[in-house]
């Protein structure tokens, strides 16, 4: 027994093995149509909106480690492919971010409710492994909760 229990080690991969090996995932990206804007971030990650810029720009800004429209599957749901599948390193968690941009159409705010209530029923809990952002043309978003919601969600 005690010889033995001193030969056992327990592996222990530092943040940056554990970075490594996350974002090592290979994964075909979701075509673009031909006509769309080009938004790139700063690292050069394509995206689909001025907004899905911002968020981009302020992960990378933070070194938040991150996959734009991963595909997951949700067994209520099907097949998703959230914006952002973000890391939380410090507690070596996985975080879905949404944003959903446009509010103002029903039919998209009712598609957003159904999401939400897919990803909660998954384990993606609002607020802790979840984090939505929304805006509609009379509401844009405020960068500063861009900011507030790294801080919270993905750097503590």
């Amino acid at each position: 027994g005690k010889l033995r229990r001193e030969l056992i080690h327990p592996i222990e991969i530092t943040d940056e093995q554990y970075v490594s090996k996350w974002t090592d995932r290979e994964y075909e990206p979701l075509a673009f149509e031909e006509d769309a804007f080009s938004y790139y971030s700063i690292h050069g990650v394509r995206v689909r909106s001025k907004t899905e810029v911002m968020i981009a720009n302020m992960l990378e800004y933070y070194d938040i480690p991150y996959y734009y429209e991963f595909p997951l599957e949700l067994q209520s749901f099907g097949m998703v492919r959230p914006d952002f599948l973000c890391l939380n390193v410090s507690m070596r968690k996985e975080v879905i971010w949404e944003h959903f941009g446009m509010m103002d159409n029903a039919a998209y705010a009712n598609k957003t409710i159904k999401k939400i209530e897919s990803y909660e029923q998954e384990g993606y809990i609002m607020g802790d492994r979840l984090i939505a952002t929304f805006e509609s043309s009379q509401c844009p978003i405020n960068s500063n909760i861009i900011k507030s919601k790294i801080q919270k969600y993905l750097l503590e």
